[in-house]
C-alpha cells in the first residue's frame, strides 16, 4: 500500500547526505490528484533541508510549464530538464538522472527527455545537500512544493541509469533489481512503518501526516534480487563443464 500526501503538511524526511558527488539518479512511483493550489509539486528530493544554503537535487511536477515532470538541479540557480504532460489519476513512473554537472534527464514512463546541458553542479560550495525527502522541498528548514497524491517505491542510485533501465522500471521490474549496488536509498513506503524503513539499510524515514492509502499501489513486480551477494558453488559440486561429457552410443 502505498502513502498519501494532502499537500497541507504531510511529508516524509530524514537528515542523510547520501551523496557527494555525480553520477546521480532517483526514481518514484507517483499518483497525482491534480487538485492542489501550488505551482509546483515534489515527489523526492536530495536537498539542503538545514540552514546554509540551497542546494538540491528534486524530482517536481511543474504547473507553471504545463503539469510538466521536472528533474531540477540548484547550484546558484535553478536548471531542469522536463517532460510534459504527468497524467492524473494514475500511476506513473517518474525518475531523474544526473550524470555529471552538466547533464539532467526528466524521465516519465520510461520516456527520457532532452538533455539539459547547462553547468550547475549542486555538489560544490557551500550547502551541501543532507535531507532526502518524500511529498515535499526542504531547503532552509523551509517545507514547500507540498503534493496532493499518492507516491511508492523511492529510490536513489550512486549512477548514471541508461534507457533499458528506465524502460524496466517503468514496466514495474522491482527497483532493487536496478544496479543494486550502487543504491543509496530505497524505502518502499508500505505503510506499516513509522519511521518509513529503507530496505538498503540507509536511515529510516520520519512519517509526518502521511497516511497508509487503502488502494493498491503501482504495478511492480513482488520479486526482487536480495541485498546479499551468493557465491558460486565449487566446480567439484557443480560437476564437470559439459563439453568434458564423453557420450556413447549416440549416434549424431
Amino acid at each position: 500500500m502505498p502513502r498519501s500526501f494532502d499537500a497541507v503538511n504531510d511529508d516524509l524526511q530524514v537528515l542523510e547526505t547520501i551523496a557527494s558527488g555525480f553520477p546521480i539518479s532517483c526514481h518514484i512511483w507517483a499518483f497525482w490528484d491534480a487538485n492542489g493550489s501550488a505551482n509546483s509539486y515534489n515527489l523526492t528530493g536530495f536537498s539542503k533541508g538545514t540552514a546554509g544554503g540551497q542546494k538540491r537535487f528534486i524530482l517536481i511536477i511543474n504547473d507553471n510549464v504545463g503539469d510538466a515532470l521536472v528533474f531540477q538541479t540548484y547550484g546558484t540557480a535553478g536548471i531542469g530538464a522536463s517532460l510534459t504532460t504527468v497524467p492524473a489519476g494514475q500511476w506513473f513512473s517518474a525518475g531523474g538522472v544526473s550524470a555529471n554537472s552538466s547533464s539532467r534527464f526528466a524521465v516519465l514512463d520510461g520516456v527520457m527527455s532532452a538533455e539539459s546541458t547547462t553547468t550547475q553542479d549542486a555538489f560544490s560550495g557551500g550547502g551541501t545537500p543532507d535531507t532526502v525527502t518524500a511529498g515535499t522541498t526542504i531547503i532552509n528548514t523551509n517545507h514547500i512544493q507540498r503534493l496532493n497524491g499518492d507516491l511508492a517505491w523511492m529510490t536513489w542510485w550512486a549512477a548514471a541509469l541508461v534507457q533499458d533501465e528506465w524502460t524496466a522500471l517503468a514496466n514495474g521490474v522491482h527497483p532493487a533489481r536496478i544496479r543494486s549496488e550502487s543504491i543509496l536509498k530505497c524505502v518502499p513506503m508500505w505503510g506499516n512503518h513509522d519511521p518509513e524503513i529503507d530496505i538498503s539499510g540507509g536511515a529510516s524515514m520520519t512519517v509526518n501526516s502521511a497516511t497508509k492509502h487503502s488502494a493498491d499501489g503501482p504495478p511492480i513486480s513482488p520479486y526482487h534480487i536480495p541485498f546479499v551477494s551468493v557465491p558460486f558453488l565449487p566446480a567439484a559440486v557443480v560437476g564437470p563443464p559439459l563439453g568434458s561429457l564423453a557420450l556413447t552410443g549416440v549416434g549424431i
